[in-house]
Protein backbone atom coordinates (compact mmCIF):
# COMPACT_ATOMS: atom_id res chain seq x y z
CA UNK A 1 0.00 0.00 0.00
CA UNK A 2 0.98 3.42 -1.07
CA UNK A 3 2.16 6.05 2.12
CA UNK A 4 2.55 9.68 2.26
CA UNK A 5 5.16 11.39 4.05
CA UNK A 6 4.69 14.47 6.43
CA UNK A 7 7.75 16.29 5.32
CA UNK A 8 9.51 17.77 8.90
CA UNK A 9 12.31 20.17 8.54
CA UNK A 10 14.09 22.99 9.92
CA UNK A 11 16.48 26.26 9.21
CA UNK A 12 20.09 25.24 9.77
CA UNK A 13 22.13 27.44 11.35
CA UNK A 14 25.31 28.27 9.72
CA UNK A 15 29.01 26.95 10.39
CA UNK A 16 32.54 28.17 9.76
CA UNK A 17 33.85 26.38 6.69
CA UNK A 18 35.39 26.84 3.56
CA UNK A 19 34.78 24.93 -0.24
CA UNK A 20 37.08 22.15 0.02
CA UNK A 21 37.52 21.72 3.03
CA UNK A 22 36.82 22.84 6.65
CA UNK A 23 37.69 25.05 9.18
CA UNK A 24 36.96 23.63 13.26
CA UNK A 25 34.41 26.42 14.86
CA UNK A 26 37.03 28.34 17.26
CA UNK A 27 39.89 27.62 14.78
CA UNK A 28 40.91 24.62 16.50
CA UNK A 29 42.98 21.85 13.75
CA UNK A 30 42.02 19.39 16.65
CA UNK A 31 38.49 19.97 16.62
CA UNK A 32 35.95 18.09 14.28
CA UNK A 33 32.31 19.69 13.55
CA UNK A 34 28.79 18.06 14.60
CA UNK A 35 25.51 18.98 13.98
CA UNK A 36 22.93 16.46 16.16
CA UNK A 37 19.57 15.82 14.16
CA UNK A 38 16.82 14.35 16.48
CA UNK A 39 15.09 11.81 13.66
CA UNK A 40 13.53 9.42 16.20
CA UNK A 41 9.78 9.81 15.11
CA UNK A 42 7.84 8.73 17.91
CA UNK A 43 10.65 9.65 20.64
CA UNK A 44 11.36 11.99 22.93
CA UNK A 45 12.75 15.54 22.79
CA UNK A 46 15.97 15.76 23.73
CA UNK A 47 19.15 18.04 25.40
CA UNK A 48 22.72 18.12 23.52
CA UNK A 49 25.69 18.82 25.62
CA UNK A 50 29.29 18.86 24.97
CA UNK A 51 31.28 17.81 28.17
CA UNK A 52 28.12 18.64 30.44
CA UNK A 53 27.58 22.26 28.92
CA UNK A 54 24.94 21.98 26.80
CA UNK A 55 25.41 22.92 22.95
CA UNK A 56 24.16 25.99 21.10
CA UNK A 57 20.52 25.10 20.14
CA UNK A 58 20.74 21.93 21.79
CA UNK A 59 17.84 22.56 24.37
CA UNK A 60 14.70 20.64 23.72
CA UNK A 61 15.35 19.44 20.39
CA UNK A 62 11.90 18.47 19.36
CA UNK A 63 11.77 15.25 16.55
CA UNK A 64 12.92 17.12 13.01
CA UNK A 65 14.80 19.42 14.80
CA UNK A 66 18.53 19.92 15.16
CA UNK A 67 21.24 21.54 16.63
CA UNK A 68 23.22 24.85 15.38
CA UNK A 69 26.48 23.36 14.16
CA UNK A 70 29.26 22.48 17.50
CA UNK A 71 32.91 21.66 17.55
CA UNK A 72 34.65 19.18 20.47
CA UNK A 73 38.15 17.53 20.68
CA UNK A 74 38.30 14.86 17.37
CA UNK A 75 40.14 12.64 20.54
CA UNK A 76 37.67 12.97 23.13
CA UNK A 77 33.90 14.30 22.20
CA UNK A 78 32.08 13.61 25.36
CA UNK A 79 29.06 14.15 23.40
CA UNK A 80 25.67 13.60 25.82
CA UNK A 81 22.23 13.10 24.73
CA UNK A 82 19.70 13.19 27.29
CA UNK A 83 15.96 13.65 27.83
CA UNK A 84 14.84 16.70 28.39
CA UNK A 85 14.35 17.82 31.87
CA UNK A 86 15.90 14.81 32.83
CA UNK A 87 19.94 14.00 33.43
CA UNK A 88 18.91 10.74 31.92
CA UNK A 89 22.00 9.74 29.14
CA UNK A 90 20.62 7.90 26.28
CA UNK A 91 22.53 4.94 25.86
CA UNK A 92 24.18 3.52 22.55
CA UNK A 93 26.19 6.89 21.64
CA UNK A 94 29.95 6.03 21.10
CA UNK A 95 31.75 8.32 18.47
CA UNK A 96 34.78 8.27 16.65
CA UNK A 97 36.01 11.14 14.65
CA UNK A 98 38.66 12.93 12.46
CA UNK A 99 39.80 15.99 13.35
CA UNK A 100 38.61 18.85 10.71
CA UNK A 101 36.41 16.83 9.58
CA UNK A 102 32.25 17.30 9.47
CA UNK A 103 29.66 15.05 11.27
CA UNK A 104 25.92 14.58 10.94
CA UNK A 105 24.64 12.74 13.88
CA UNK A 106 21.45 11.38 13.68
CA UNK A 107 19.30 9.61 16.57
CA UNK A 108 16.74 7.43 14.95
CA UNK A 109 14.12 5.31 16.73
CA UNK A 110 11.37 6.08 18.79
CA UNK A 111 10.51 5.54 22.91
CA UNK A 112 12.81 3.40 23.89
CA UNK A 113 14.86 1.59 21.39
CA UNK A 114 16.62 4.70 20.36
CA UNK A 115 19.92 3.86 18.13
CA UNK A 116 22.73 6.73 16.81
CA UNK A 117 24.32 6.70 13.27
CA UNK A 118 26.96 9.31 12.77
CA UNK A 119 27.70 10.51 9.18
CA UNK A 120 30.55 12.07 7.70
CA UNK A 121 29.88 15.15 5.87
CA UNK A 122 30.72 15.91 1.65
CA UNK A 123 32.90 18.87 1.61
CA UNK A 124 32.71 20.32 -1.77
CA UNK A 125 29.81 23.18 -2.41
CA UNK A 126 27.45 21.91 -5.16
CA UNK A 127 27.38 24.49 -8.03
CA UNK A 128 24.79 26.86 -8.44
CA UNK A 129 21.24 25.43 -9.40
CA UNK A 130 22.17 22.36 -7.85
CA UNK A 131 22.07 20.49 -4.04
CA UNK A 132 23.41 17.34 -3.00
CA UNK A 133 21.01 15.09 -1.91
CA UNK A 134 21.98 12.19 0.96
CA UNK A 135 18.78 9.61 1.97
CA UNK A 136 18.72 7.44 5.15
CA UNK A 137 16.27 4.93 5.22
CA UNK A 138 15.65 4.65 9.18
CA UNK A 139 12.59 2.17 8.86
CA UNK A 140 14.18 -1.10 9.56
CA UNK A 141 10.77 -3.05 8.46
CA UNK A 142 10.24 -1.64 5.42
CA UNK A 143 13.42 -3.18 3.71
CA UNK A 144 16.28 -2.14 1.47
CA UNK A 145 14.94 1.09 -0.48
CA UNK A 146 15.59 2.75 -3.91
CA UNK A 147 15.44 7.00 -3.78
CA UNK A 148 13.79 8.74 -6.50
CA UNK A 149 13.99 12.14 -6.48
CA UNK A 150 12.50 13.78 -9.06
CA UNK A 151 10.03 16.52 -10.90
CA UNK A 152 6.76 16.58 -9.22
CA UNK A 153 4.46 14.14 -11.19
CA UNK A 154 7.36 12.79 -13.27
CA UNK A 155 6.81 8.84 -14.08
CA UNK A 156 9.98 6.68 -12.31
CA UNK A 157 12.59 5.41 -13.97
CA UNK A 158 16.45 5.47 -12.88
CA UNK A 159 16.61 5.88 -9.32
CA UNK A 160 18.63 8.52 -7.61
CA UNK A 161 20.18 6.40 -5.19
CA UNK A 162 19.88 2.95 -5.11
CA UNK A 163 20.06 0.25 -2.04
CA UNK A 164 19.19 2.45 0.66
CA UNK A 165 19.68 0.01 3.78
CA UNK A 166 18.16 0.39 7.02
CA UNK A 167 20.21 3.13 9.46
CA UNK A 168 22.23 3.53 6.62
CA UNK A 169 23.29 6.86 4.42
CA UNK A 170 23.88 6.97 1.09
CA UNK A 171 26.20 8.97 -0.94
CA UNK A 172 25.22 12.20 -1.89
CA UNK A 173 23.73 12.62 -5.51
CA UNK A 174 23.93 15.96 -7.17
CA UNK A 175 20.20 17.31 -7.60
CA UNK A 176 18.70 19.81 -9.27
CA UNK A 177 17.48 22.67 -6.53
CA UNK A 178 13.98 23.79 -5.98
CA UNK A 179 10.74 21.39 -6.03
CA UNK A 180 11.15 17.91 -6.22
CA UNK A 181 9.31 15.16 -5.05
CA UNK A 182 10.83 12.36 -2.83
CA UNK A 183 9.46 8.64 -3.39
CA UNK A 184 10.97 5.27 -2.01
CA UNK A 185 10.14 1.99 -4.07
CA UNK A 186 11.55 -1.36 -2.72
CA UNK A 187 14.74 -2.05 -4.52
CA UNK A 188 15.13 -3.25 -8.06
CA UNK A 189 11.34 -1.86 -8.16
CA UNK A 190 9.54 1.41 -9.95
CA UNK A 191 6.33 0.80 -7.48
CA UNK A 192 6.28 3.57 -4.66
CA UNK A 193 6.15 1.91 -0.79
CA UNK A 194 6.43 5.42 0.19
CA UNK A 195 5.53 8.45 -1.41
CA UNK A 196 6.14 12.47 -0.38
CA UNK A 197 4.91 15.58 -0.82
CA UNK A 198 7.38 17.87 -2.70
CA UNK A 199 10.48 19.11 -0.93
CA UNK A 200 11.99 22.21 -1.79
CA UNK A 201 16.16 21.53 -1.92
CA UNK A 202 18.44 24.93 -1.31
CA UNK A 203 20.79 25.66 -4.60
CA UNK A 204 24.38 24.86 -3.19
CA UNK A 205 23.54 23.25 -0.30
CA UNK A 206 24.13 19.60 1.06
CA UNK A 207 21.08 18.07 2.43
CA UNK A 208 20.34 14.89 4.24
CA UNK A 209 16.92 13.59 4.23
CA UNK A 210 16.05 11.22 6.82
CA UNK A 211 12.48 8.71 6.30
CA UNK A 212 11.32 7.86 9.26
CA UNK A 213 8.36 6.01 11.10
CA UNK A 214 6.60 6.47 14.34
CA UNK A 215 6.65 2.90 15.94
CA UNK A 216 7.29 0.78 13.12
CA UNK A 217 3.43 1.60 12.72
CA UNK A 218 2.67 5.23 12.30
CA UNK A 219 2.99 7.30 9.88
CA UNK A 220 5.93 7.90 7.96
CA UNK A 221 7.81 11.10 8.04
CA UNK A 222 11.04 12.72 5.79
CA UNK A 223 13.45 14.58 7.94
CA UNK A 224 15.21 16.94 6.34
CA UNK A 225 18.69 18.22 7.84
CA UNK A 226 21.47 20.96 5.67
CA UNK A 227 25.19 19.79 6.21
CA UNK A 228 27.37 22.80 7.96
CA UNK A 229 28.94 25.00 5.51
Amino acid sequence: MLRRIALIGFAAAACTGREGGITAIGGNPSNATIRVVNAAAGGPVIDVLSNGTPVTGGSAVAIGASTSCFSVPASAPAVQIRTTGTSNTIPGLSLTLDPLTRYTLLMLGDAGTNRFVLLTDASTTPAAGRTHVRLVNSVTHVGTLDGFITASGAALATPTLTGLAPDAGSAFADVPSGARTVRFTATGTTTPVVDSTDVTLTSRASETLILAQAGGTGPFSLVTATMCP
